[in-house]
């Protein structure tokens, strides 16, 4: 009788202790940090973060489907860090992430959109786009990046559409580097396309093909550093002009990191 009255109690005290030990797997910490903090929405975060702060992705993470926007309209500076990991958002009706204000950078992780329009839609304020990995889901007419109003730079990473890589349609965008795809040749422009916006390069950046706005379905980017010879080619040459260009490029370059918030190289 003891033998069975000692097993009751340790069954009933690990019944008891079941939902203590269970609360790590159960936990309803959101994908999105902000400091100590996690929430369930990337707006719930943008509204959270204070200016100059860090939403930073915990792990690889689907936004909610739903026939809606992920909107980010908070009008402060902020980075949205995905510290190498996944983001697969949007619905068949709605870009992935809508930003219509602020100063927000997006750096360091992948983005994969459902969406049957952009992975990432422009339409206000300032927006820069670094070391990222942007793929729309195969539909005909996404986007990588669609650029309506505000300011779009992008710094580098990879960005690859269904019709267009990047589409300019208002506002104006600025690339340094990055390399662009338009998955389904013929259907538009080119991966880098222009109606009614502007997207230019940065200064001592370089394309290739030649034809790279409204014309290549492939464009890569180079940042001025990294052509053959860099600076080094003009110090060679020992031209001042070629001193002052390679000081603009190192300085644009030292700009494009300290913003991204990329270690700078001693």
């Amino acid at each position: 009788m003891k033998k069975w009255n000692t097993r009751l109690v340790s069954l009933l005290v690990l019944l008891a202790l079941l939902p203590f030990a269970a609360l790590p797997a159960l936990a309803a910490d959101g994908p999105f940090r902000v400091g100590e903090t996690y929430y369930g929405t990337l707006e719930e975060a943008a509204a959270a973060v204070s200016a100059g702060g860090v939403i930073t992705l915990a792990r690889d993470a689907m936004l909610a489907e739903r026939d809606g926007w992920v909107c980010l309209s908070e009008d402060k500076a902020y980075t949205f860090d995905l510290d190498g990991k996944t983001l697969t958002a949007g619905t068949y009706y709605s870009s992935a992430l809508y930003i219509d204000a602020g100063e927000v950078t997006i750096r360091n992780g992948s983005i994969v959109s459902l969406s049957d329009t952009s992975a990432i839609l422009v339409d206000g304020g300032s927006v820069i786009l670094g070391e990222l990995s942007v793929r729309t889901g195969g539909r005909t007419f996404q986007k990588a990046v669609s650029v309506s109003a505000g300011f779009l730079s992008i710094l580098s990473g990879e960005y690859i559409g269904g019709e267009d890589a990047v589409f300019c349609g208002g506002g104006e965008a600025v690339i340094a580097a990055g390399h662009f795809v338009a998955e389904y040749d013929g259907l538009g422009d080119g991966c880098l396309v222009t109606d009614g916006g502007a997207i230019t390069l940065a200064p001592g950046s370089k394309a290739d093909p030649l034809n790279w706005l409204n014309g290549a379905d492939e464009v890569t980017v180079t940042a001025a550093n990294t052509e053959d010879g860099g600076c080094e080619k003009h110090h060679h040459h020992g031209a001042f002009f070629g001193r002052v260009l390679c000081f603009l490029r190192e300085a644009w370059q030292f700009l494009q990191r300290l913003v991204c918030g990329i270690p700078i190289p001693a």
